[in-house]
């Protein structure tokens, strides 16, 4: 599922899957394994502009069996910032 979070903040992506046990997983950024991402769910814990992209989990069983997740899109929002201060003014 696709998500969108606040720069800062924690996502996190979650998968089912059933099959022949014990399963894998592995997660995927634009079909990159992630280190150690090795669960049923995954977590950002603080998330940064670069963390934007396409995630997928590969699922497997112990046969060699494999299945690929759809990919979910994580969408890094970037909160509101003043670009300029208000300034004062004199009115006569």
């Amino acid at each position: 599922m696709n998500t969108a979070v606040v720069l800062g903040n924690r996502a996190t992506f979650r998968v089912s899957a059933i099959g022949a046990e014990p399963l894998s997983y592995q997660w995927r950024k634009q079909g990159n394994n992630l280190a150690g991402a090795t669960d049923a769910e995954f977590t950002i814990a603080a998330t940064v502009a670069t963390d934007a992209g396409s995630y997928d989990v590969v699922v497997a069983n112990v046969h060699g069996d494999r299945a690929t997740s759809s990919v979910a899109t994580l969408t890094v929002l970037l909160p509101p910032s003043i670009t300029r201060q208000p300034e004062s003014q004199t009115v006569n």
